[in-house]
């Protein structure tokens, strides 16, 4: 089976992360999406709305693809918690083999700080990493020695961030 990974706040989830989404219905047999509980990212002070909130909204947003799961394995974990935990619990609760292929999936302004990630050797040796590309750190500028396989095409770069700035400026 092939799986892919899809964790972020999702505040708020929005047409950019529909339209990944979407693409990767289309190339893999099963999409996790997993909204985090706490973000590694910004304090959660920054948030504009809360876990169940935001989980509700994942929910609602993602009902009619037939092949995406949106998991809740992170309610309630606090800042110790961390993607590599994320991924080796879907991996039991899936009960997924080595004969799997597991991506997780970021954004490539991710993937210039993927080397900060915890243990970010192991989470390549669970699974494999895809990278949509997004304008503001494009792909072909990295220059790390980090192992993956692009998505550079992809014409939906929108930010959660920039969405919470817009919306706190009322512009």
């Amino acid at each position: 089976m092939k799986i892919a990974i899809y964790g972020g706040t999702f505040d708020p989830i929005h047409e950019g992360h529909i339209a990944i989404i979407e693409d990767l219905s289309n190339k893999f047999d099963r999409v996790v999406v997993v909204p985090a509980y706490y973000s590694g990212y910004y304090k959660n002070a920054n948030q504009m709305f809360g876990y169940e909130e935001r989980l509700k909204e994942v929910k609602l947003k993602l009902s009619d693809f037939r092949n995406v799961i949106v998991s809740d394995i992170e309610r309630g974990k606090d800042n110790s918690w961390r993607y590599l935990h994320t991924l080796k619990a879907l991996i039991g609760a899936y009960d997924l083999k080595e004969k799997d292929q597991i991506y997780t999936i970021i954004g490539s302004d991710s993937l210039y700080n993927f080397h900060k990630w915890f243990c970010y050797q192991e989470i390549l040796k669970l699974s494999k990493l895809l990278v949509y590309n997004r304008s503001t750190n494009p792909i072909e500028d990295f220059k790390g020695d980090i192992s993956f396989e692009a998505v550079i095409n992809f014409k939906k770069d929108i930010s959660s961030s920039q969405i919470r700035k817009n919306l706190s400026n009322k512009e």
